[in-house]
C-alpha cells in the first residue's frame, strides 16, 4: 500500500521546500523582525513594552485601531453576505456571463489593497456616498467617523541626531526614469524578482509548445507517471523511477519500463488523469498572469486618474 503522507525528497519535494523557504524568507522572517522590534529598546537594548504603552495611551492611535477593526468586520460580514449567494448560484444555475463574471471576482481579489481602501473612502469618507446620506444623523457620524483630529505637542518624535536634512546634490541633475533605473538596480531583491518574474512569463509563452501534449488531453494507460526528462535520465535523476512503500518495505517502481513506454516523456510527471502536468502548469499560468496583467492595468488606469 503506498503510504502518500510521508515526505519525499523527489522534485515536487524540493519545490515544496523552495516555496516554504520564499514563505520563511517574505513572510515570516519580516514579521518575526517587526515584532522583534516593537520590545526592543534601541538605547538599552533591552526588552520593554514601552512602544505598546505610547501606542494605547493615546485615544488617536488606539480609535484608529478600534475604527480599522469596526470596518474589517463589516468588510468580513458583508463579503459573506454577497459571497455565499453567488457562490450558490453559480453552482447551481447556468447564468450567461457567468466566466466574466469569475474573472471580475479574481481581478478585485488581485487588486491592490489601495483599491479596496479607496473605494471605501469613496463611500465611507467624510464626502462618501453612505456617509452624505447618513449625514442628517449625529449619532451616526459620532458612532462611525471621528469629529475632529487634533495633534498634540508629544505625537510626534525625532528619531536621529541629527535634524538638519543632507541634500543630494546629484539627484536634481538626474531624470526620472533614470533615477528609476538606478533604484531599481541597486535593489537586489528587485532585480532578482524582475528575473524570475520574466523567466515565469518566457515558460508561460512557450512552455505549453515545448512537448507534444495538450493541456486537457487525457491518456489513462499512462496516469500517474514520475517525472522523467530527455537527456537527465542517463544521469540518474528524473528517470521515471518512484518509491512505493507498502507495508512490507519500499520498492522502485518505473511506469514507463512496466508499460514499454521508451520514447514517452512526461517533464513533470502524469496526473490521475494520463495529463500531462509540465503543459498544465504552464498553460494555467499563463492564465493566471493574463489576469494579473489586466488586474494591474486596472489598478494603474484607477491610480493615475486620481
Amino acid at each position: 500500500m503506498k503510504d502518500n503522507n510521508k515526505f519525499r525528497l523527489d522534485m515536487w519535494g524540493i519545490i515544496t521546500l523552495c516555496i516554504i523557504a520564499v514563505y520563511v524568507l517574505f513572510l515570516i522572517y519580516p514579521m518575526a523582525h517587526l515584532m522583534r522590534q516593537s520590545v526592543y529598546d534601541a538605547t538599552t537594548g533591552r526588552f520593554t513594552l514601552e512602544n505598546f504603552s505610547k501606542f494605547f495611551s493615546k485615544s488617536y492611535y488606539f480609535d484608529t485601531l478600534l475604527n480599522s477593526f469596526k470596518v474589517s468586520v463589516a468588510a468580513t460580514v458583508l463579503s459573506i453576505s454577497i459571497g455565499t449567494p453567488l457562490a450558490y448560484l453559480f453552482s447551481i444555475f447556468k447564468l450567461r456571463g457567468k466566466a466574466v463574471l469569475n474573472i471580475l471576482i479574481v481581478v478585485a481579489s488581485m487588486s491592490a489593497p489601495f483599491i479596496g481602501a479607496y473605494s471605501w473612502i469613496l463611500l465611507l469618507g467624510r464626502s462618501g456616498v453612505i456617509t452624505g446620506f447618513f449625514r442628517m444623523s449625529e449619532a451616526v457620524q459620532a458612532a462611525v467617523l471621528p469629529s475632529n483630529t487634533e495633534f498634540l505637542p508629544n505625537d510626534f518624535e525625532l528619531i536621529g541626531g541629527e535634524p538638519e536634512a543632507h541634500i543630494d546634490n546629484s539627484f536634481s541633475s538626474d531624470s526620472y526614469w533614470k533615477d528609476v533605473r538606478r533604484r531599481f538596480f541597486s535593489n537586489k531583491s528587485a532585480v532578482v524578482a524582475l528575473i524570475l518574474i520574466a523567466l515565469i512569463a518566457f515558460f508561460a509563452a512557450v512552455g505549453p509548445h515545448m512537448t507534444q501534449y495538450v493541456y486537457s488531453e487525457q491518456t489513462l494507460s499512462q496516469k500517474n507517471f514520475a517525472p522523467r526528462v530527455p537527456g537527465l535520465e542517463k544521469l540518474g535523476i528524473f528517470n521515471g523511477n518512484e518509491s512505493l512503500h507498502t507495508t512490507t518495505g519500499s520498492k522502485i517502481i518505473n511506469g514507463y519500463q512496466d508499460k514499454g513506454l521508451n520514447d514517452v516523456y512526461y517533464w513533470f510527471g502524469s496526473d490521475t488523469l494520463g495529463r500531462d502536468i509540465w503543459t498544465r502548469v504552464w498553460e494555467g499560468t499563463r492564465v493566471s498572469l493574463g489576469i494579473a496583467v489586466v488586474s494591474a492595468v486596472i489598478n494603474m488606469t484607477i491610480g493615475m486618474g486620481q
